[in-house]
């Protein structure tokens, strides 16, 4: 069992009232069990390793409202970020990247940028091909 006590400089739990400092989160094997003053979880936990920084800043995951797993963004094969309308043919422009290695890309993508949920919303590399896509 791997017990981690992570102390920022300052946290921000998604609470209304804002960051705080002097608190600390407890993972133990790789979940968040919970969060409060560093002494508690100390004595909580006397073998947790202790990961301390005042530099840095905890939030929790973000969460992206809908993404289509295209492991590639429009701006990357030249599509500027317009309205709609004006850019859907653009996509044709992008290389028919096999549909299960876009969408792990992109959601690796996501996850290193602090996402810890999304919405996939599947634009199939062929129409023909939906449903073997889905699986």
């Amino acid at each position: 069992m791997k017990e981690y006590i992570v102390v920022p400089g300052c946290l921000w739990d998604g609470a209304a009232d804002g960051a705080v400092s002097g608190q600390a989160v407890l993972i133990r094997d790789g979940v968040v069990r919970r969060i409060g003053p560093k002494a508690e979880l100390v004595k909580e936990a006397p073998g947790a390793q202790l990961l301390e920084d005042a530099d840095w800043l905890m939030l929790p995951a973000f969460v992206n409202a809908h993404d289509h797993g295209r492991g590639m963004s429009p701006i990357s094969f030249g599509t500027p970020d317009q309205a709609l309308e004006v850019w859907l043919q653009d996509l044709n422009k992008l290389p028919a990247i096999p549909h299960y290695d876009a969408c792990f890309y992109d959601g690796v993508r996501l996850a290193s940028a602090g996402v810890g949920t999304v919405l996939h919303s599947h634009n199939p590399n062929n129409f023909g091909d939906i449903c073997q896509e889905m699986i």
